[in-house]
């Protein structure tokens, strides 16, 4: 159960930290982002392959336990495809859109203070 958390408490870290992308979309941030979940995605899956979570349980002393895990655990995997799924998107979508904006804003910016 201790590892499982662990795997969690790293998603969550990992997730939290892809705000850096939102205030301007930057290619270089962005693989250091996906090279960061290829890692926790790696450790994931060996928690997975280790606990063989895809099998069926050899004794059903703590069938309920197992299967909570688990559950647990297949539900991070889909909110880490889920958020770096948005995240691409929103690279390819908004990102260009939020870029064009802050330059408009810049030269915005210059002109009005060039006309005080």
């Amino acid at each position: 159960m201790g590892e499982l958390s662990d795997v969690q408490f790293a998603l969550e870290k990992h997730l939290e930290s892809f705000h850096h992308l939102l205030a301007g979309y930057a290619p270089d941030e962005a693989q250091r982002w996906g090279d960061e979940g290829a890692l926790w995605r790696k450790r994931w899956s060996h928690l997975g392959q280790r606990c063989r979570f895809g099998e069926a349980p050899s004794h059903q002393q703590f069938q309920k336990q197992r299967e909570e895990m688990a559950s647990a655990f297949d539900e991070l995997g889909a909110i880490h495809l889920t958020y770096t799924r948005e995240l691409k998107r929103f690279g390819n979508e908004q990102a260009p859109r939020l870029q064009s904006v802050h330059k408009r804003i810049e030269v915005l910016a210059e002109t009005a203070a060039t006309l005080r």
